[in-house]
């Protein structure tokens, strides 16, 4: 088996395993639960300042306003 073969297989396998991932549908485990806006909002904030990445980081408010 030469270095190409290698290559060509892993990619194959590297393509069969991102098809296999997109088409399931894995449960959502508890902590990884969808958050509202603004507590999703308040939990990066959070863990800014648990890193103490205050002066280096920001989370963005950007509300869109929709016209009918």
């Amino acid at each position: 088996m030469s270095y190409d073969d290698i290559v060509e297989a892993q990619k194959k396998r590297d393509m069969a395993v991102a098809k296999q991932g997109s088409s399931e549908k894995k449960r959502s485990k508890a902590k990884d639960k969808l958050l509202s806006k603004p507590e999703e909002k308040r939990k990066a904030e959070q863990e800014i300042q648990a890193w103490d990445m205050n002066d280096y980081c920001s989370v963005l408010d950007l509300q869109t306003h929709l016209t009918v």
